[in-house]
């Protein structure tokens, strides 16, 4: 638990006082590769903080295509935050890419921080931020960049990772082929 108050002490300080109020409501998960941390329609109840391993949220289309929306990776937030928000289900398919160490934390929690300290929703804030950083630079991306600029920006954001995912997933993540993609790493 110190890694997790240190990862979110170091968004915004929480002082102590306030950590030991929710430091018990964290619940330990494991999650096996091919694992299902968030299902499609189900209503986002908990985050998920990685403590280890990978995971990717993907869109699957009406025919079963998928479309990758993000990887995580330790000390990420993984969740479908618009629905959290909405309180509506789920679009987004949360699946272990590895085996994975996490915390949950539940979301209806969340909000009831928020009426409590000021700290909460300055972290509240911060990660809502973060959040929406990711959602307008992926836009920007897909709108603006062709194929290998996008591969740049993904090597950028996610180089450490890269041996980590197969090239397959990448190339979803990107919106290309497998063929496409490896045309861009040969040039």
């Amino acid at each position: 638990m110190e890694n997790l108050y240190s990862f979110f002490n170091n968004l915004h300080p929480i002082p102590s006082s306030e950590w030991k109020k929710i430091e018990g409501e964290f619940q330990k998960r494991s999650f096996k590769k091919g694992e299902i941390l968030q299902e499609i329609n189900e209503i986002p109840t908990h985050l998920f903080i990685l403590e280890s391993g990978l995971a990717k949220a993907s869109y699957l289309g009406d025919e079963g295509k998928e479309f990758i929306k993000s990887f995580f990776a330790e000390m990420d937030i993984a969740s479908s935050y618009i629905e959290v928000l909405r309180e509506i289900p789920s679009r987004v398919e949360i699946k272990a890419l590895e085996n994975i160490e996490a915390v949950t934390f539940p979301f209806k929690r969340i909000k009831e921080l928020y009426a409590g300290d000021p700290c909460w929703n300055a972290l509240g804030r911060i990660l809502a931020e973060k959040f929406f950083i990711m959602k307008e630079q992926r836009e920007y991306e897909f709108l603006m960049l062709d194929a290998r600029a996008r591969y740049e920006n993904f090597k950028e954001h996610f180089g450490h990772l890269e041996k980590r995912i197969s090239n397959a997933q990448i190339a979803l993540y990107l919106g290309i082929t497998p063929v496409s993609l490896s045309r861009i790493k040969s040039n």
